[in-house]
């Protein structure tokens, strides 16, 4: 299986994942609809992530940079633009590869968006009890 990712982001206590498409280049691209819910809803939570992992992730056409997709997640949560979503928020990476799954923590950049911060990821491996890793998965991303 290949490694398929999704962004997830806590803004005023609650979490905002957006569904995710892969390019035909081999990149991932955020898309609605956006999942949300609230951080201390830990149930709603496992419930989403569950579903949303075990979804496949649609390959799209490459699209033309010009023609990139506007940012959206500010609307969603009633921040005025990008910049203002983004310094509200917490970033994490979810990774899963089919046998573990990768909780990656953000690094805001000074020019807007995030880097993985590698050092500080988080595995938890599946080993045959995924409602488990969903369990743990969620309660790591919750303690922020």
């Amino acid at each position: 299986m290949q490694i398929r990712a999704w962004s997830a982001y806590i803004v005023d206590g609650k979490v905002y994942i957006p569904s995710r498409l892969k390019t035909e280049a081999g990149f991932f691209i955020e898309s609605e609809p956006v999942s949300i819910e609230k951080q201390s809803d830990l149930l709603a939570l496992e419930k989403t992530l569950s579903a949303i992992i075990q979804r496949s992730i649609p390959t799209v056409p490459t699209p033309n940079f010009r023609a990139a997709p506007k940012p959206f997640l500010h609307k969603y949560a009633a921040k005025k633009s990008n910049k203002q979503f983004e310094g509200a928020a917490k970033y994490w990476s979810i990774e899963f590869d089919g046998n573990t799954i990768l909780l990656i923590p953000g690094i805001r950049r000074e020019n807007g968006g995030w880097l993985h911060d590698n050092e500080r990821a988080l595995r938890i491996e599946v080993a045959g009890n995924f409602e488990e890793a969903i369990r743990r998965l969620t309660n790591e991303l919750c303690k922020s």
